[in-house]
């Protein structure tokens, strides 16, 4: 007999093993950790804030999609899911994995409930790392919508702000990871969506 737990609990290992692996070391990020707010990355580290089973299941499901682009897709002169690493401020690892890579540039597909007008800017933020982690010159970042199954592709900015805002980041984090002690939280939209929202103390 296979039970709904059973199901949750595959979900579970694919999100931890293929979607989000935390690093064990404090100075060692993903980019999606430096583009996210500090305290949010820090509970996640501690383990003091499990992200819910039903979110795991939604993220995993975006996976879908990758898999299909990467199979299907006409244009085979491209790089699929390729990991790479670069290092902030002299003493941070950032491990990053692109979802496609030409040439010059680094795509990153997002699947969202409606396609924005503009790209969101942590998104922005986002590939702009990848452009230093792949040495790319321009960063596009593919939003395929989850409501009516429209697509949009935009040119990212990458701004060296971006660059910079993940710098200060990495700072906090390591700072609040190797002390035990939660940073100040980032208020933004996104709060909204934060599984902390009734429980953030900042």
């Amino acid at each position: 007999m296979i039970y709904v737990d059973d199901i949750y609990e595959a979900f579970k290992r694919y999100y931890y093993s293929e979607v989000f692996p935390i690093p064990d070391r404090p100075d060692v990020f993903h980019v999606t950790e430096l583009c996210d707010c500090p305290l949010k990355t820090y509970l996640i580290r501690k383990h003091l804030l499990p992200i819910s089973l039903d979110k795991m299941v939604i993220l995993c499901l975006g996976r879908a999609v990758h898999e299909v682009i990467e199979k299907y897709l006409p244009i085979r002169e491209v790089g699929f899911e390729v990991e790479g690493k670069t290092t902030l401020n002299g003493r941070f690892t950032v491990i990053g994995r692109a979802d496609i890579l030409t040439d010059y540039a680094v795509y990153d597909i997002k699947t969202v409930n409606k396609i924005p007008d503009k790209p969101f800017e942590h998104h922005e933020m986002q590939v702009t790392l990848y452009t230093r982690i792949f040495d790319k010159q321009q960063a596009h970042i593919i939003y395929i919508a989850k409501d009516k199954g429209k697509i949009a592709i935009f040119r990212a900015n990458t701004d060296e702000k971006y660059v910079r805002e993940a710098e200060r980041n990495a700072e906090i984090l390591y700072d609040a990871l190797t002390s035990n002690t939660p940073p100040k939280p980032v208020r933004s939209w996104r709060c909204n969506y934060c599984e902390n929202q009734l429980y953030c103390w900042g």
